[in-house]
């Protein structure tokens, strides 16, 4: 048995992000800015992953460098 074929042609990193980034405009009624703020975030925690270091030292919520403690 073989595998169907694929549906989509696979899509370029930048052109993923742009795509999420109108669909989140576009369909979650949620202020631009917010959604800007949520991709900055997500940018970070990528660099933090890629550079092997916890997200929470990258954040820009949390200039810490020590992980969120539970209280």
């Amino acid at each position: 048995m073989t595998r169907p074929p694929k549906k989509q042609k696979a899509r370029p990193l930048a052109q993923l992000r742009a795509d999420w980034k109108k669909s989140a405009i576009d369909t979650s009624g949620v202020a631009v800015d917010i959604i800007e703020s949520l991709l900055e975030h997500a940018r970070a925690a990528a660099r933090a992953i890629r550079a092997g270091s916890p997200p929470w030292s990258t954040s820009p919520w949390r200039p810490s460098t020590s992980p969120p403690s539970c209280s």
